[in-house]
């Protein structure tokens, strides 16, 4: 099976986690730029989106642990979309 840049990904893999209690589906909404560049990434590196978003998340949420630094980024983050 092949995701949507072409990356081959085991179907054994992608039916393992849909199936298996232990994961669950994560959806959003990103810039164009950030989708695109994240996919490329992938298919470099040999990731499947879901090994990269898990690790992606894991290290995002070891980050903000600190909640004031998370808020205050979030605030600075959110001020440029404004712009």
């Amino acid at each position: 099976m092949k995701d949507t840049i072409g990356v081959v990904v085991s179907m054994k893999a992608v039916v393992d986690r849909a199936k298996s209690p232990d994961y669950n589906q994560v959806t959003g909404h990103v810039k164009n730029e950030v989708a695109l560049e994240f996919k490329a990434f992938c298919a470099r590196e040999r990731l499947s989106i879901s090994e990269a978003m898990d690790l992606a998340l894991s290290l995002f949420l070891a980050t903000y642990q600190d909640k004031k630094k998370f808020e205050k980024e979030l605030k600075d983050l959110r001020a440029q979309d404004k712009t």
